[in-house]
């Protein structure tokens, strides 16, 4: 997938939202660059599982003496708890059900994928 593609379907997710505040950002560099850049300083990170947990802590170390970034964790819904991509794809290549897993417009992308 492109990553105009991808774009689109994230704004897709957040139109909704009614939130001006809340938009896609498509940044080359790193991320406490642009948090800098807009004059943020608080990221959210969205984790699964204690590994997700690790690395994202890593991260936040790291983007923490880079730029002075403070890290939120928000974990997942249950639900996906075992979601990765990579299984989203095993299932797609065996031409399996994907629909509780992605949004509609996700899943309409991915199957014109396929």
């Amino acid at each position: 997938m492109k990553p105009p593609q991808i774009r689109a379907l994230l704004e897709e997710q957040i139109k909704d939202l009614k939130l001006s505040s809340v938009k896609v950002v498509v940044h080359n560099g790193l991320v406490v660059d642009y948090c800098r850049s807009i004059k943020a300083n608080v990221l959210l990170r969205g984790v699964r599982s204690s590994s997700d947990f690790n690395y994202e802590l890593e991260l936040s170390i790291l983007n923490k003496q880079l730029g002075g970034m403070e890290t939120v964790f928000l974990p997942t819904e249950p639900r996906y708890l075992v979601l990765r991509s990579s299984t989203i794809r095993e299932i797609l290549r065996y031409r399996g059900n994907i629909s509780e897993m992605v949004p509609p417009s996700v899943e309409k992308a991915l199957l014109e994928m396929v």
